[in-house]
């Protein structure tokens, strides 16, 4: 099965430093298994965001992984605690 390339861009590498080592390798481990996947449809974990095109969130526990889905990859954007998701999204399209 062909793995989807993943680009974490800085702000997203900085994030997951952040966290506890635990909620790293369970988030890690999550976003491998869908570059993992081949093609559509998402896990059940993922939901596509209505409010902004093109953009989808991962839930990982208290933790979601805000990802684009391009042609040659995955672009990881943010990695953010669940209660901060809208706050998080009004600033990345504002």
């Amino acid at each position: 099965m062909p793995n989807r390339s993943l680009f974490f861009s800085l702000r997203s590498r900085r994030d997951l430093k952040a966290l506890p080592r635990r909620y790293q390798e369970a988030i890690l481990s999550d976003i491998e298994a869908l570059a993992a996947e081949a093609i559509l449809p998402l896990p059940p974990k993922v939901k596509k965001l209505k409010s902004i095109p093109n953009l989808h969130r991962l839930r990982t526990g208290d933790y979601r992984t805000i990802f684009r889905i391009g042609t040659d990859g995955i672009y990881i954007l943010r990695i953010i605690p669940r209660k901060e998701l809208e706050r998080t999204l009004s600033g990345l399209w504002a």
